[in-house]
């Protein structure tokens, strides 16, 4: 007897098997002897373990005593990258301390991980929202707020950063106790921020790895009196400061960096050490 079964029904049985066979694919992916080796070197425990090939690297989805976690290796065996997904109570207490006490406190708490990468301190990553808004807000493990994501891509789109070793042998010989904790090649320049005696400065190095400049934020009570005069001075003295930061560059000259804002209008002004404006 002939069976003729409708083409939906036909077509929703073939997108199930190619489903079925991509699953398959994915699980039954297995890296190098290296790779395998690493991952059971570093997290013993590792149950539940799925790989796949994310960016050139070997990813590593389990278990570990509970928590997910993705690892990332090198073709070699080198680790480079772990995510942790972990609860609030997980935190160390110097980032719940310093969230609980930031202008975010207040907002819904989402997803919460831990970022472990090759060369750079770890950070703690809490994504809160408020409303369609989604803001990633990156701790260092003293609780020092070092980055403020406003794009809100959350924690499903990590990638691996390596510093190289021209630009962290030279943040080691002028900041020897500076932690590095992000890295980025932009365009034309790579942008590294590390932790400095409890304060997060950004340096900036050409893509050859020259060192261009280094900037952080500071209060207005930390700006030299001539700057604090000029700005007073200034036609923009009714203006509301919005941030300062301190930035120096490799020539040893600096200037303070005044955003300033009324209304709808925002202004950079910039005031070096005699009290000299530019905009």
């Amino acid at each position: 007897m002939n069976v003729k079964f409708p083409i939906a029904v036909i077509s929703l049985l073939i997108a199930i098997v190619f489903a079925s066979c991509d699953k398959d694919d994915i699980n039954s992916y297995i890296p190098n002897d290296a790779v395998v080796a690493s991952l059971s070197s570093k997290y013993p425990a590792a149950r539940n373990i799925e790989w796949e090939m994310e960016g050139g690297y070997d990813v590593a989805d389990f278990k570990d005593n509970g928590v997910d976690i993705e690892a990332w290796f090198a073709s070699n065996g080198e680790w480079v990258m772990s995510k942790s997904d972990i609860s609030y109570g997980a935190l160390p207490e110097a980032v719940k301390s310093s969230f609980q006490s930031g202008i975010y406190a207040d907002w819904q708490r989402d997803d919460i991980c831990k970022l472990e990468r090759l060369g750079m301190e770890t950070v703690y990553v809490i994504v809160v929202e408020r409303g369609e808004q989604e803001v990633d807000l990156y701790y260092s493990s003293e609780g020092v707020l070092v980055k403020e994501d406003k794009e809100g891509a959350g924690t499903e789109h990590y990638m691996p950063a390596l510093v190289p070793q021209k630009i962290g042998s030279f943040i080691a010989g002028k900041y020897p106790n500076a932690s590095i904790v992000e890295c980025d090649l932009e365009k034309d320049s790579y942008q590294v921020d590390i932790v400095d005696e409890g304060v997060c400065k950004e340096l900036l190095f050409t893509r050859n790895f020259t060192w261009l400049s280094i900037q952080w934020e500071i209060s207005l009570v930390s700006v030299p009196q001539p700057v604090k005069d000029a700005f007073k001075a200034s036609s923009y003295s009714s203006y509301e400061i919005d941030e300062i930061d301190y930035k120096e560059d490799a020539s040893g000259d600096a200037v303070y960096l005044f955003e300033l804002e009324k209304g709808d209008t925002d202004i950079l002004l910039t005031i070096d050490e005699t009290g000299k404006i530019s905009i």
